[in-house]
């Protein structure tokens, strides 16, 4: 019998020999250690900056002149950077709310100027075939033609006085803020003779 004992005592300690040798054997390696470097040349990730704008505020305000404004500047902010408008702008004809783009032109103009052009006669601006002549119109029969507001009218008040009488039909487009797809939808609703 004790023969018997000892032999199932030597096959248990031989089970618990082989599963432990087991058990090393198959044991998974740790992970490695990471070790994190921070590097004293790292650049920032570069973020987007706007780009500021500089717009012409000219006409009834009280300080004209170029201003520098952030990118996405409206007209209101250029009129109060140029310090409003004087007693006798027009500042309702404009609109306040619009986007600037750099380099535009912001023109103010008078109540008198307004009155002036008002009260010139559609006859005399207007030939025979109903087209509005642009070197003659007023602002309001500007502002009656597609695509042309308050604002881009004055441009082209402005351009006529500081370059003189239009030459061509096509020489509109030289206005800023009137590019190819308006000049298309004004060609055949304008002219520049009589």
């Amino acid at each position: 019998m004790k023969d018997w004992k000892a032999a199932v005592l030597y096959i248990l300690i031989g089970v618990v020999l082989a599963s432990f040798a087991f058990y090393i054997y198959m044991r998974p390696e740790p992970a490695p250690a990471l070790v994190l470097q921070t590097l004293n040349t790292l650049t920032p990730i570069p973020t987007a900056t706007s780009v500021p704008i500089q717009v012409h505020v000219l006409g009834e305000v009280v300080n004209p002149g170029v201003y520098t404004l952030p990118a996405g500047s409206r007209v209101a902010d250029a009129l109060k950077a140029a310090g409003g408008g004087k007693p006798d702008s027009s500042l309702y004809r404009l609109n306040l709310a619009a986007l600037l783009v750099d380099g535009q032109r912001v023109y103010v103009p008078s109540n008198a100027e307004l009155i002036d052009q008002e009260t010139d006669s559609a006859d005399e601006n207007t030939n025979l075939s109903g087209k509005i002549n642009i070197n003659t119109a007023s602002i309001n029969q500007l502002i009656s033609l597609p695509g042309i507001g308050m604002m881009k009218a004055g441009e082209i008040i402005l351009y006529r006085n500081d370059h003189g009488d239009f030459q061509t039909l096509e020489a509109l487009m030289d206005v800023p803020g009137i590019g190819p797809g308006t000049f298309e939808d004004l060609k055949d609703k304008i002219t520049i003779g009589p």
